[in-house]
């Protein structure tokens, strides 16, 4: 059999078959075999590497699936001594961007998407401008990333409503691909997030825009939740990565407690019942911190403190050259 034979049509036929119908026509020109980075082919129902000729269609789920098929080593340096300027006076709770243009419709927010968070995304500069939604789920964000003017691509590891399926150990994506990375609620359930980081700042362009979240003192959940990490942590794994770091800020309405609450104390019960079970201790807390401010006692900020007993913090980083 010669080679024209054995390997698949590189077209794209999209129309011929519904699951590639769930991809965007540029999709193929930007996607890489994440083992070899080699360019794939693409056809009815077969994803292929034309390098290491590693077959990447999933005939189970009839999409792609680009999560590694055998043990991958992935090296990781780290320098010493660590370049991390973070002060704990340099954190605050989230507050509207003062610039913001509204490029996102906030009355149109998923889950985790907040208002606040919302407002620092960055409006697409020019047609053309693509964003990569890591740990997309079901694609809840699409349609206000592409609201905001940008071309969306996503992945999960294995939600069945993601276009694709893929590691964020190893993205499956050409370096300096995209303008902007999101990944909100993700890097809690990944094995080692010094190598995600680093692999957004990887297909990050120079000078894109990464916002995403992390569990900081909310308890394990679901079955695969691994880091919970501290304002230091977030600001070290993104300088280490090659980030520089715009903010790290905390949601003021969700609070620790709040997170245990439903996560912990109360499983089973709707996040608004189990939220008003602890609404007292909730107030008492915030009246706590208000008096002392108001009666002039040291280190009696509310925001600190607000920020200090986050259940995650929230971050925007730039991706340096």
């Amino acid at each position: 059999m010669n080679q024209s034979e054995s390997m698949p049509d590189l077209s794209f036929e999209m129309s011929q078959d519904a699951d590639l119908a769930k991809y965007d026509s540029w999709w193929p020109a930007v996607l890489r075999c994440p083992i070899c980075s080699g360019s794939l082919a693409w056809g009815l129902q077969k994803t292929f590497c034309t390098d290491c000729q590693q077959n990447y269609w999933n005939d189970e789920s009839k999409k792609a699936d680009f999560r590694p098929r055998h043990p991958v080593e992935i090296p990781l340096s780290f320098r010493l001594p660590h370049q991390s300027n973070f002060s704990v006076v340099e954190h605050d709770v989230l507050e509207f961007a003062a610039d913001h243009s509204w490029c996102v419709d906030p009355a149109k927010l998923p889950r985790h998407l907040t208002p606040e968070l919302a407002s620092h995304i960055p409006a697409a500069e020019g047609s053309g401008s693509r964003c990569l939604d890591l740990g997309c789920g079901a694609g809840d964000y699409r349609n206000s990333l592409e609201d905001a003017g940008y071309e969306w691509i996503g992945f999960d590891y294995e939600h069945k409503e993601a276009p694709f399926w893929a590691d964020a150990h190893a993205i499956p994506l050409a370096d300096c691909t995209v303008d902007f990375v999101i990944s909100l609620a993700v890097l809690e359930h990944v094995l080692c997030p010094a190598v995600v980081l680093r692999e957004v700042k990887r297909v990050l362009k120079p000078g894109g825009t990464f916002i995403g979240s992390v569990a900081y003192l909310v308890p394990f959940h679901d079955h695969a939740s691994y880091f919970n990490m501290t304002h230091f942590g977030v600001h070290a794994a993104l300088v280490d990565a090659g980030f520089s770091v715009d903010w790290i800020k905390s949601d003021p309405n969700y609070l620790g407690i709040r997170a245990l609450s439903y996560t912990g104390m109360f499983q089973g019960l709707p996040r608004s019942v189990s939220y008003l079970m602890v609404s007292p201790v909730v107030a008492a807390y915030r009246s706590y911190w208000w008096l002392r401010r108001r009666f002039g006692i040291k280190n009696s900020s509310v925001q600190a403190q607000l920020a200090l007993n986050t259940g995650a913090w929230a971050f925007r980083a730039t991706a340096q050259p």
